[in-house]
């Protein structure tokens, strides 16, 4: 995607990878992308309106991805990974364990880092 290299720096490269893999697994509905991009920015819910019959569906998240950042990540101020934990984490979405996996790989990072 067009702006690929911004989003994974704006929520994290390992967020990134992490909710594309969920998606291609099938953890994630059509319906929650829906209430994903709906809690994006009302663009990022037009932008899924307008490609939702789309097979692929990480090729569709990278789409919506796309869109968040050219509506809301691409402010200095705001903080991308913790507004998509934030939106996964929401009750109407319901994607506790994909954010707990996002946690546990945001602590084991720095430590990571530290130790090469």
């Amino acid at each position: 995607m067009e702006w690929n290299k911004e989003v994974k720096e704006a929520i994290g490269p390992q967020n990134y990878d992490l909710l594309l893999e969920e998606v291609r697994k099938g953890v994630l509905t059509l319906q929650q992308m829906k209430d994903i991009a709906m809690k994006m920015h009302p663009h990022v819910h037009g932008t899924f309106v307008q490609h939702e019959r789309v097979e692929d569906r990480s090729f569709l998240m990278r789409i919506l991805l796309d869109k968040w950042f050219l509506t809301v990540l691409y402010k200095q101020e705001i903080d991308g990974a913790q507004q998509l934990v934030e939106i996964l984490d929401d009750k109407d979405i319901g994607l506790h364990v994909l954010v707990l996996k996002m946690k546990q790989i945001s602590k084991k990072v720095p430590q990571e880092n530290v130790s090469q």
